[in-house]
């Protein structure tokens, strides 16, 4: 449980870290796993817990929920689950197209924004430690506008989440929600993952 709440704890610092950092900064920036905090610059206290590449992005692809980390303008930090889908190096996840949700309102002002997957194989209470593994991902954000991209993607996202149901249950899912809903996309600036006895998490996933 410690190790959740400081997960979501480096999340919500991450986020606020970034309001300070200037688009030009980013610009042309390519995604990096390392054991370095974009924004603070700082090195990751325990490196021997580091994720390869591939394990970060296996985690990315195959924990169903994150904590999504915005800041407003003033640099205030902000963190609610999504549902995110990675596709093609870009991770998307939806919401309400009411423009006065607090996430939205932040993430028109402020496009820098923080996402931290967690799993955890059990509680070794001998130890009092969580064996886990976890991802933070660091970028920037934007609405996806174009109709017919925003549909494609909105059907991958559904089918990722819901794959017993069928194309066309899906379609006749989508088609009164997708006017409903905004869709966002992180372009990754910055991927870190971290874990505890991670063989645990990983060996699971083969069987």
């Amino acid at each position: 449980m410690l190790s959740r709440r400081k997960a979501l704890c480096t999340a919500l610092a991450s986020a606020a870290a970034f309001a300070g950092i200037s688009a030009a900064n980013a610009a042309g920036e390519k995604p990096r796993q390392s054991g370095r905090n974009v924004g603070t610059d700082r090195d990751l206290r325990r490196s021997d817990r580091l994720l390869t590449d591939r394990e970060a992005l296996t985690v990315i692809r195959n924990v169903p929920h994150a904590v999504l980390s915005t800041a407003d303008k003033d640099g205030i930090p902000y963190g609610v689950p999504v549902t995110p889908v990675y596709d093609d190096g870009k991770i998307y996840f939806h919401g309400a197209a009411d423009e006065k949700g607090r996430k939205t309102v932040n993430m028109r002002q402020n496009k820098y924004v923080s996402l931290c997957y967690t799993a955890k194989d059990n509680i070794v209470q001998e130890e009092f430690a969580v064996n886990f593994v976890s991802v933070v991902v660091s970028g920037t954000v934007r609405a996806i506008t174009d109709p017919k991209k925003k549909a494609e993607l909105m059907y991958k996202i559904v089918h990722h989440h819901a794959p017993v149901k069928t194309d066309k249950q899906i379609e006749e899912y989508l088609r009164p929600e997708v006017n409903l809903i905004t869709l966002w996309e992180v372009t990754p600036l910055k991927i870190t993952g971290k874990s505890r006895n991670k063989k645990y998490y990983f060996d699971k996933l083969k069987d």
